[in-house]
């Protein structure tokens, strides 16, 4: 059984590290390859959303291995929607809304 706190988070890390580590791997991939082929290509800063960009330090996990600047899409947020209770939407919950708002700016149905 793991206690609160540091012990939880330390075992999380240990099982979603590797799978980063892939991910990053294959992102890694394509910016070298848009690198070769199209020579003005740079990639500036990454971009969380969706449910594991609410993984606590996550973004701090993918800065220490890209040595690349993170940030989290909340689009909620970017709407002027808070916390509160006096609203159906929780812009805690935003970053889960990311590809459908996206979506929905673009005009594309699914």
């Amino acid at each position: 059984s793991l206690s609160m706190g540091s012990d939880i988070e330390s075992t999380v890390h240990e099982i979603i590290l590797p799978i980063l580590k892939d991910i990053l791997g294959e992102l890694g991939d394509f910016v070298t390859y848009c690198h070769t082929e199209f020579k003005e290509f740079t990639v500036e800063k990454i971009y969380l959303s969706g449910k594991v960009s609410e993984i606590r330090n996550v973004g701090k996990m993918i800065e220490k291995l890209t040595d690349m600047h993170t940030d989290q899409i909340n689009p909620l947020t970017s709407l002027g929607v808070e916390s509160s209770s006096s609203t159906h939407l929780d812009a805690k919950q935003g970053p889960i809304f990311s590809v459908p708002f996206g979506l929905t700016l673009r005009g594309l149905q699914p």
